[in-house]
Protein backbone atom coordinates (compact mmCIF):
# COMPACT_ATOMS: atom_id res chain seq x y z
CA UNK A 1 0.00 0.00 0.00
CA UNK A 2 1.55 3.33 -0.89
CA UNK A 3 1.76 6.41 1.35
CA UNK A 4 -1.28 8.33 1.72
CA UNK A 5 -1.07 12.04 0.86
CA UNK A 6 -1.79 14.14 3.86
CA UNK A 7 -4.13 16.04 1.93
CA UNK A 8 -6.33 13.14 2.09
CA UNK A 9 -5.75 12.12 5.82
CA UNK A 10 -7.07 15.16 6.62
CA UNK A 11 -9.93 15.38 5.08
CA UNK A 12 -10.72 11.89 6.50
CA UNK A 13 -10.48 13.59 9.97
CA UNK A 14 -12.55 16.30 8.97
CA UNK A 15 -14.96 13.74 7.57
CA UNK A 16 -14.61 12.33 11.67
CA UNK A 17 -15.22 15.22 13.58
CA UNK A 18 -18.28 16.39 11.43
CA UNK A 19 -19.97 13.32 11.60
CA UNK A 20 -18.97 13.11 15.40
CA UNK A 21 -20.58 16.42 15.54
CA UNK A 22 -23.93 15.68 13.68
CA UNK A 23 -24.53 13.06 15.28
CA UNK A 24 -24.60 14.69 18.80
CA UNK A 25 -26.29 17.80 17.82
CA UNK A 26 -29.08 15.77 15.99
CA UNK A 27 -28.94 12.80 18.39
CA UNK A 28 -28.69 10.35 15.66
CA UNK A 29 -25.95 7.84 16.29
CA UNK A 30 -27.11 5.43 14.67
CA UNK A 31 -27.49 7.30 11.46
CA UNK A 32 -24.08 9.15 11.59
CA UNK A 33 -21.66 6.65 13.55
CA UNK A 34 -23.30 3.93 11.98
CA UNK A 35 -22.16 5.78 7.87
CA UNK A 36 -19.02 7.24 9.43
CA UNK A 37 -18.33 3.40 10.36
CA UNK A 38 -19.29 1.99 6.86
CA UNK A 39 -16.98 4.67 5.36
CA UNK A 40 -14.34 3.60 7.97
CA UNK A 41 -14.32 0.49 7.16
CA UNK A 42 -14.56 0.51 3.19
CA UNK A 43 -10.77 2.34 3.44
CA UNK A 44 -9.93 -0.51 5.73
CA UNK A 45 -11.15 -3.04 2.77
CA UNK A 46 -10.66 -0.10 -0.66
CA UNK A 47 -8.10 1.52 0.85
CA UNK A 48 -10.11 4.76 -0.15
CA UNK A 49 -12.61 6.33 1.47
CA UNK A 50 -15.75 8.86 0.80
CA UNK A 51 -13.88 11.52 2.95
CA UNK A 52 -10.87 10.79 0.32
CA UNK A 53 -13.08 10.19 -3.03
CA UNK A 54 -14.18 13.46 -1.88
CA UNK A 55 -11.27 15.21 -1.39
CA UNK A 56 -9.53 13.93 -4.55
CA UNK A 57 -12.01 16.44 -6.12
CA UNK A 58 -10.73 19.50 -4.75
CA UNK A 59 -7.49 19.05 -2.97
CA UNK A 60 -3.54 19.22 -4.79
CA UNK A 61 -1.33 16.25 -3.23
CA UNK A 62 1.79 16.72 -5.92
CA UNK A 63 4.61 17.71 -3.44
CA UNK A 64 2.35 17.52 -0.41
CA UNK A 65 3.80 15.70 2.83
CA UNK A 66 2.55 12.01 3.22
CA UNK A 67 1.92 9.62 5.82
CA UNK A 68 3.23 5.74 5.94
CA UNK A 69 0.52 3.69 5.08
CA UNK A 70 1.38 1.19 8.13
CA UNK A 71 0.87 4.54 10.12
CA UNK A 72 -2.24 5.14 8.63
CA UNK A 73 -3.80 1.48 8.70
CA UNK A 74 -3.13 1.59 12.70
CA UNK A 75 -4.77 4.96 13.45
CA UNK A 76 -7.48 3.73 11.06
CA UNK A 77 -7.94 0.18 12.86
CA UNK A 78 -8.26 2.73 16.32
CA UNK A 79 -10.67 5.05 14.78
CA UNK A 80 -12.48 1.71 13.65
CA UNK A 81 -12.29 0.08 17.33
CA UNK A 82 -14.16 3.21 19.09
CA UNK A 83 -16.71 3.50 16.73
CA UNK A 84 -17.69 0.21 16.83
CA UNK A 85 -17.09 0.40 20.89
CA UNK A 86 -19.51 3.53 20.40
CA UNK A 87 -22.17 1.54 18.61
CA UNK A 88 -22.00 -1.31 21.06
CA UNK A 89 -22.52 1.11 23.59
CA UNK A 90 -25.73 2.77 21.88
CA UNK A 91 -27.03 -0.72 20.81
CA UNK A 92 -27.01 -1.33 24.91
CA UNK A 93 -28.93 1.80 25.63
CA UNK A 94 -25.76 3.10 27.47
CA UNK A 95 -26.10 6.65 25.32
CA UNK A 96 -23.55 8.13 27.56
CA UNK A 97 -20.73 5.73 26.72
CA UNK A 98 -21.68 6.03 23.13
CA UNK A 99 -21.21 9.32 23.04
CA UNK A 100 -17.88 9.25 25.48
CA UNK A 101 -16.27 6.77 22.91
CA UNK A 102 -17.50 8.82 19.95
CA UNK A 103 -16.09 12.02 21.74
CA UNK A 104 -12.91 10.23 22.04
CA UNK A 105 -12.76 10.04 18.18
CA UNK A 106 -13.72 12.82 17.62
CA UNK A 107 -11.38 15.07 19.74
CA UNK A 108 -8.44 13.00 19.07
CA UNK A 109 -9.62 13.67 14.92
CA UNK A 110 -9.62 17.23 15.96
CA UNK A 111 -6.58 17.18 17.59
CA UNK A 112 -4.77 15.67 15.08
CA UNK A 113 -6.50 18.07 12.25
CA UNK A 114 -4.10 21.03 14.60
CA UNK A 115 -1.05 19.28 14.12
CA UNK A 116 -0.45 16.44 16.97
CA UNK A 117 -1.38 12.78 16.01
CA UNK A 118 -1.97 11.39 19.22
CA UNK A 119 -2.41 7.64 17.31
CA UNK A 120 1.04 8.43 15.60
CA UNK A 121 2.66 8.57 19.28
CA UNK A 122 0.37 5.58 20.50
CA UNK A 123 2.40 3.90 17.53
CA UNK A 124 5.33 5.04 18.38
CA UNK A 125 4.97 3.43 21.86
CA UNK A 126 3.46 0.30 21.00
CA UNK A 127 6.56 -0.20 18.18
CA UNK A 128 9.13 0.61 20.91
CA UNK A 129 7.43 -2.07 23.37
CA UNK A 130 7.51 -4.32 20.52
CA UNK A 131 11.43 -3.79 19.58
CA UNK A 132 11.84 -4.10 23.40
CA UNK A 133 10.30 -7.12 23.51
CA UNK A 134 12.39 -9.04 20.89
CA UNK A 135 15.18 -7.56 21.97
CA UNK A 136 15.08 -8.98 25.27
CA UNK A 137 14.16 -12.79 23.13
CA UNK A 138 16.99 -12.61 21.44
CA UNK A 139 19.75 -12.24 24.24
Amino acid sequence: MPDVPMPYVKANQMGIVAFVLLSTFFQLPFLFLVLLWVIQISGAIFGSNLFIQLAKGFVKVEGKETQAAELQRFNLTLGILFLTVSLLCFANHWNMAGYIFSWILGIVALIALSGYCLGCMIYYQFKQIKNRSTITKNK
